[in-house]
């Protein structure tokens, strides 16, 4: 496992994730509005919530025609990477009023003391915001500079942001929008610092009447680029949307099975009730704690509790639907196998966590063999939550859940079909199964390549796995999917080093040994 984790770290790019929790990010925010003197309506609700957690398109295309090096250097300031977001927002009072937001990321609030035309901390050169937007009304008042006037703000704010590094920024485009009661204008900025050779670094500003509205740094991407990128990715896209509905259909058609198969037998299986009611348990304590998240990007215009109720009733019905579909399914998986042995031993275990690891060391070497395409950083959206660490174990235990359900259900139709057909038909079914399932997985890519590479890789593996292992030990898909989860999971969240990981790796480990022995020591005939 280490050399896994160590060739996977060899190949990503060390990312800082994020500079303290939700609790440090808001109270950092309360001290600098008191200490700076910025005055702030008491109708303002203050929202935290990720920013930033998947690369964009620039990301992409920086890595590709500038370099690793270049990359690298812009990571957190031209190019985003994952931050706390602060939104400002009011949920009562006019129309108008609640129109007016602000957010701005974290690290960075000394953009606040210039949109509060106050002069700012000196700021570290490495610390420079990543964004800042206030929306305001289209037509509240305010001032109507000239474009001289407006010039000389918008140099300040530059000054303000980069003090002496603002000789740096060439002004290259301005733009004029009359509204009602105010000018607004629009400048855009090349940092002639930064040595790019096939593109430019921007700073654009939004100044509304006299006042800083949007402050943002970005990557200029030539349009011929970008159309090229979009029309591979819709390729892709296409693909993935065509595996996927024939994996759909082909669970349909299973699901539909199974509910004649279980209204026919009605046996009772204690356990299978157990485990449903666990994850179903599961699956609603993580909606819930996601919640935050939600709320944090509410509508101001509709109504809050509205929202909170849509919200509410849309978790129920998913978790109900999701644990209800999966629970037919593994009912399914486990009753359809023609006979069963004890096969617990320690050497099948072993057979069980080297097949796993196997397939987890492809995953690794498929999902990393063109960077470019992939996020530099786990999937940061679980700090959204109430409690951080319960969603990385919950999501980890559901991926698991989900990722054995399609094995067990894949080889048990492998099983059945191959009674009476050719070695030929067996290996095309299980290539369409184990294809969809595998296209349709965790990951997702827009290289074709990539995407060809991993299906193939691994839908060949499990097809080998399924001929030499899985039909003679069937009960031990628990257990290789629990080591292929494990080891997902681990390099997933290698750098965030969240504390979910180490209970959800053990909870994996012991609830793939029990299912195992319980599919051990039941016989099941077909019908």
């Amino acid at each position: 496992m280490n050399i896994i984790i160590r060739f996977s770290r060899s190949l990503d790019l060390s990312i800082a994730p994020f500079l303290g929790s939700r609790e440090h990010v808001h109270a950092s925010f309360k001290q600098h509005i008191f200490s700076h003197n910025i005055t702030l309506d008491p109708t303002w609700q203050v929202f935290i919530s990720a920013d930033n957690t998947s690369p964009s398109e620039a990301h992409t295309y920086v890595w590709e025609m500038e370099g690793e090096e270049m990359y690298k250097s812009l990571m957190g300031t031209y190019l985003s990477k994952p931050s706390w977001m602060i939104r400002l927002a009011r949920f009562k009072g006019t129309l108008e009023e609640r129109t007016e937001e602000i957010n701005v990321t974290y690290p960075g609030l000394q953009i606040l003391d210039i949109w509060n035309k106050e002069f700012p901390e000196q700021m570290p050169s490495d610390n420079l915001p990543g964004s800042f937007y206030h929306s305001m009304p289209e037509n509240a008042p305010g001032a109507s500079l000239n474009e001289a006037e407006t010039r000389n703000c918008a140099q300040w704010f530059m000054h303000e942001i980069y003090g002496d590094k603002s000789g740096n920024f060439k002004e290259i485009f301005i733009d004029l929008h009359q509204a009602p009661a105010r000018r607004d204008w629009e400048f855009v900025f090349q940092d002639t610092s930064i040595p790019l050779k096939n593109t430019k670094a921007l700073v654009s500003l939004q100044i509304k009447g006299d006042r800083l509205a949007s402050y943002k740094q970005e990557i200029e991407i030539p349009s011929e680029w970008s159309r090229s990128n979009k029309a591979q990715a819709s390729y892709s896209s296409l693909l993935s949307i065509i595996s996927g509905l024939a994996y759909l259909i082909l669970l349909g058609i299973v699901l539909l099975y199974a509910i004649i198969f279980r209204s026919r037998k009605n046996p009772s299986s204690p356990l299978l009730n157990k485990w449903t009611g666990a994850l179903f348990l599961l699956l609603i304590f993580l909606e819930f704690n996601r919640l935050t998240g939600l709320i944090a990007h509410y509508s101001t215009i509709e109504s809050f509790s509205a929202q909170f109720i849509v919200d509410f009733f849309s978790i129920i019905s998913k978790g109900i639907i999701f644990v209800s579909i999966l629970a037919l399914l593994v009912f399914l998986g486990n009753n359809w196998r023609r006979d069963s042995q004890e096969v617990l031993r320690k050497n099948t275990i072993a057979l069980a966590c080297a097949v796993g690891a196997i397939a987890a060391s492809i995953a690794i070497f498929s999902n990393h063999y063109a960077k470019s395409f992939f996020s530099p950083w786990p999937d940061f959206s679980y700090v959204d939550s109430v409690v951080p660490w319960f969603s990385v174990f919950a999501n980890t235990i559901i991926y698991y859940a989900v990722l054995t359900t399609g094995y067990l259900i894949a080889v048990s139709l492998s099983d059945r079909w191959s009674r009476n057909w050719t070695r030929y038909k067996v290996l095309i079914a299980t290539c369409m199964m184990l294809g969809g399932f595998l296209l349709s997985s965790k990951y997702g890519t827009t290289d074709l390549k990539v995407f060809a590479i991993r299906g193939a890789l691994l839908g060949l593996f499990f097809i080998a796995a399924y001929n030499f292992v899985f039909r003679r030990h069937f009960v031990i898909i628990p257990i290789v999917t629990a080591t292929i989860a494990i080891f997902e999971t681990l390099i997933d969240y290698y750098y965030s080093a969240e504390d979910g990981v180490f209970p959800a790796v053990i909870a994996i480990s012991l609830i793939s040994y029990y299912w195992s022995k319980h599919l051990c020591k039941r016989s099941y005939a077909f019908v």
